[in-house]
C-alpha cells in the first residue's frame, strides 16, 4: 500500500531522507545509496523508492568526484578499476535474467562482514602500492559482476579504498568517481526499463538539493574527524552494510 498520496508529502520525504543521507555521504563517502532506497521504500513501493533514488546519487557522486579539485587524476589512478569493472558489468548484465544473485550476495555478505570484524578488531589490511594495478584489475571485475547481478553500488570500491591507507578526502573522491560510474550504467537500465519516469525529475531533483545541504554539512563535519576515527566508523558502516546484504540473502532462500 503507498503511503505517500500527495505532491507535498513526497517531497517532504525527499527532503528528510536524502538531507540525513547527504550528510552520511559528506562525512565518508558513502552511504547516500543504501539510506536513501532503505528509508523511501518504507513510505513508498520499491520500484518507485529506486528510480527516485536514482538521480541524487547520480548528481552526488558527480559532484564527490570534482570536491577535491581536477578528478583527471583521480580518473586516471583508478583507470584499470573503472574500465574492468564496466566492461564486466556490461556482460554480466545480461546473465541476470539466467543466473540467481542469492549465492553472490550470501558470499559478498560474508566477505563485507568478515573483513569489517577483522580491522575493527585487528590490524587492518593494507594494499601495497607496487602491485596496486594488479588489486584494481580483480578489484573491478568483482564490482563488475556484483554490480552486474545484484546492481548493488559502492560495497566492492569502499572495500578496495579502505585498504589503500588514504586521506579521508582521497577516500570520499575515489568512491564518488566508483559510485558515479556504475550509477550511470545502472540509471541507464532503469531509464530504459521505465523504473525512472518523467514525473520523478522534480522530486528528485529537490531531494538532490537537500542531499547537496547535507553533504555540505557532513564535509564540514568530516574536517573535525582523524583519520583514525574516519575509518573506524567506516569500519562500522561498511559492517552494519553486510549484515543487511546478509538479511537480504537469506530473505531470497
Amino acid at each position: 500500500m503507498e503511503i505517500i498520496s500527495l505532491d507535498h508529502q513526497l517531497y517532504v520525504l525527499m527532503a528528510a531522507v536524502f538531507f540525513v543521507a547527504g550528510i552520511i555521504q559528506g562525512l565518508f563517502g558513502m552511504g547516500l545509496p543504501a539510506i536513501g532506497i532503505a528509508l523511501l521504500s518504507v513510505f513508498i513501493p520499491p520500484l518507485e523508492a529506486i528510480g527516485l533514488n536514482i538521480i541524487p546519487i547520480f548528481l552526488v557522486s558527480f559532484f564527490q568526484v570534482f570536491q577535491t579539485g581536477n578528478p583527471i587524476p583521480i580518473i586516471n589512478k583508478y583507470r584499470i578499476f573503472v574500465i574492468s569493472s564496466i566492461i564486466v558489468g556490461f556482460l554480466i548484465s545480461f546473465l541476470v535474467v539466467l543466473l540467481g544473485d542469492r549465492a553472490l550476495m550470501t558470499i559478498l555478505a560474508t566477505v563485507v562482514i568478515l573483513f569489517s570484524l577483522n580491522n575493527i578488531f585487528s590490524k587492518r589490511l593494507i594494499i601495497s602500492e607496487i602491485f596496486d594495478k594488479q588489486w584494481q584489475l580483480f578489484f573491478g571485475i568483482v564490482s563488475g559482476i556484483v554490480g552486474g547481478l545484484t546492481s548493488i553500488l559502492g560495497v566492492v570500491g569502499v572495500l578496495y579504498l579502505s585498504m589503500k591507507n588514504l586521506k579521508p578526502n582521497q577516500f570520499v573522491a575515489g568512491n564518488g568517481l566508483f559510485i558515479f560510474i556504475g550509477c550511470v550504467s545502472v540509471g541507464t537500465g532503469y531509464l530504459l526499463s521505465g523504473v525512472l519516469q518523467s514525473y520523478m525529475l522534480l522530486p528528485a531533483l529537490f531531494g538532490t538539493l537537500c542531499a547537496f545541504l547535507g553533504f555540505y554539512l557532513g564535509s564540514f563535519l568530516r574536517n573535525f574527524l582523524s583519520p583514525q576515527n574516519f575509518y573506524k566508523i567506516i569500519w562500522f558502516l561498511f559492517l552494519i552494510t553486510g549484515i543487511r546484504l546478509a538479511i537480504t540473502a537469506i530473505s531470497k532462500f
